[in-house]
């Protein structure tokens, strides 16, 4: 084998070696850093719900009149096209006469993408990957058998789009209506208490039932596969104060 000959085939062997490692890089090192990429969007946007969370808290318990909170959408979905329902039952153990229910509905604010979704919705975050859920920031409810308060907190369709999607960042406007109360309970300084029964329909049901069940509630109808989901507990008073905030979305 001649010189030239030599210097050929060593030129292939290194060509095809270099061939080879950029192949196998590609291979096992792309979907690395695809994966490392999606879990920082994941996290920018766990952190953006908080933020947009934090936010709310300040019209609810702070009197602002309203904030904006900034979200980069990279690729997802931002909504407030469904609906979760809190419905309540008090049942007064002494006298049946002044058993009472409230109800109320709220439009979660969601942002998606193909595997992972934040929702907000009655002041708790909850995170769902492929549909298994969980609430990563719980709402302020007081759970306690001498005095309960569960908050109704409500967001709205403010008006403009229900849906958007892209890259780009956009802002989610929300504005406090005045503050209320939907309902409240006292079985007139008697000792007897009341029975509470919370029931939640939702689509992240099993998360909610996972929280109230944490809160000390019985199970009553646990079975999230309706998407509904019910707990009771006893309690000598309640209180449900009430707090509308229309969303908007705003490039």
């Amino acid at each position: 084998m001649n010189r030239a000959q030599t210097e050929t085939l060593g030129f292939i062997f290194v060509f095809s070696l270099i061939v080879m490692t950029i192949g196998a890089v590609y291979a096992v090192g792309f979907p690395a850093m695809q994966d490392a990429r999606d879990a920082e969007q994941t996290s920018n946007m766990e952190r953006a719900f908080e933020v947009l969370d934090d936010n709310l808290d300040d019209i609810v318990h702070h009197g602002a009149p309203s904030r904006a909170t900034e979200i980069k959408l990279s690729g997802g979905q931002l909504s407030v096209t469904e609906t979760t329902t809190i419905d309540i039952y008090v049942e007064n153990t002494s006298n049946a006469s002044r058993n009472t229910s409230f109800s109320a509905s709220t439009r979660p604010i969601v942002y998606s993408t193909d595997e992972t979704e934040f929702a907000l919705a009655f002041g708790a975050i909850i995170r769902s990957d492929r549909g298994n859920a969980v609430i990563r920031s719980r709402p302020n409810w007081i759970v306690d058998e001498r005095r309960t308060v569960i908050p109704f907190l409500l967001t709205a369709q403010g008006g403009g789009q229900t849906s958007i999607g892209g890259s780009g960042t956009m802002l989610v406007v929300g504005r406090g209506r005045p503050p209320g109360v939907t309902g409240s309970f006292e079985p007139n300084g008697s000792a007897a208490q009341a029975n509470v029964t919370v029931t939640i329909s939702s689509e992240r049901a099993d998360a909610w039932g996972r929280y109230m069940e944490s809160r000390g509630m019985n199970a009553k109808d646990p079975d999230p596969s309706d998407g509904n989901v019910s707990y009771w507990f006893k309690t000598d008073s309640i209180t449900l104060p009430k707090r509308v905030i229309d969303v908007e979305f705003s490039s």
